[in-house]
């Protein structure tokens, strides 16, 4: 097995975004199918800012795909009931840049009024006016080390049983 922790990404966030002085925290999701994967992330996330001090205020999981439009009106939702927020920490990128398009829509000023925050490290991303603050996830190592655990098992060779890589958070201009 070869992957990484999405619990721990995060917590990393959570924990970066109370760094940034982010203490009024929402979090927008979806519910495409069964997604054990972002369920473990929003955990590790609720966890690192309960253990700060400053618990997740609101959340808004819709049951749609993550996409660019669920994240404009998934903060749009999440907004008109909690408009205290001083930060959001969104399902994926596509997510955030969804919800960066109705904080300019709105003039909402990013991240001056609201931080915005995504998860996957997607290319455009980091073509945005503002580099959006989000987790990068090493897809080609991660897919070059698990090719070279099954040509080892292959050969007949004792592979490690699981290979835990490491994800990158970018601070970005967003949150």
């Amino acid at each position: 097995a070869v992957g990484f922790s999405h619990r721990d990404c995060g917590v990393e966030m959570g924990q970066f975004l109370l760094r940034r002085g982010r203490r009024k925290i929402g979090y927008v999701g979806a519910l495409a199918q069964a997604d054990v994967m972002r369920r473990a992330r929003m955990q590790g996330f609720e966890q690192a800012l309960a253990k700060g001090g400053h618990p997740l205020v609101d959340k808004e999981i819709l049951l749609d795909r993550p996409g660019f439009y669920p994240g404009y009106y998934g903060l749009e939702t999440l907004i008109a009931r909690s408009p205290h927020l001083d930060s959001v920490y969104f399902h994926n990128d596509e997510m955030a840049i969804g919800a960066l398009h109705y904080c300019q829509a709105s003039g909402i000023r990013v991240p001056e009024d609201l931080g915005i925050a995504g998860w996957g490290g997607m290319e455009a991303a980091a073509v945005l006016p503002k580099r959006l603050t989000t987790t990068v996830v090493p897809t080609t190592a991660i897919g070059k080390c698990a090719a070279e655990a099954l040509v080892s098992r292959i050969r007949g060779e004792a592979p490690q049983e699981v290979t835990v890589m490491q994800t990158r958070l970018v601070p970005g201009e967003t949150a």
